[in-house]
């Protein structure tokens, strides 16, 4: 009786799809990870902003233009030699959807949009804002105004 040595095409059959499922699901799960990532990194870059908007307001009692807060191309915001933010925020992975930066006629109050990628964050509204003809689930606003809605007091 020859001893063969080795495994069987049935058991390689199986090891392979066992380690194509584990796969599948690593894969899977670090997709989501990454979407969740950025949607965080949205919110934070929002959040800085918010914060450099607000020293703006403290200074001049006004928020500033939408033609100093380019969220398309970047840049900074400054004014009279000194730096609020000095790189402003510009949306990476949604490239037809950036970050909208809209504040009211008489410049006392702002919203600012952003997109976010995981529809089930909780802080991604359903239905979203329309701005522009472009939907947005994130909004943030000044104290004063609601998101969406614009005051000028």
């Amino acid at each position: 009786m020859i001893k063969r040595s080795g495994f069987t095409l049935v058991e390689l059959l199986v090891v392979i799809s066992i380690i194509g499922i584990l796969a599948m699901i690593t894969s899977s799960t670090f997709i989501t990870a990454q979407t969740k990532g950025r949607d965080i990194k949205r919110k934070a870059e929002l959040a800085s902003l918010v914060r450099a908007l607000q020293m703006y307001y403290n200074d001049f009692g006004k928020f500033p233009d939408p033609s100093l807060v380019n969220l398309n191309t970047g840049g900074s915001l400054a004014a009279n030699n000194y730096v609020y933010m000095a790189v402003l925020p510009v949306e990476q992975k949604l490239s037809d959807k950036p970050y909208i930066y809209m504040v009211s006629p008489g410049f006392k109050s702002y919203n600012l949009f952003a997109d976010l990628e995981n529809r089930d964050d909780k802080e991604c509204l359903d239905p979203p804002w329309t701005v522009g003809g472009v939907n947005y689930c994130y909004g943030v606003s000044s104290p004063n105004a609601s998101v969406g809605k614009l005051t000028n007091p």
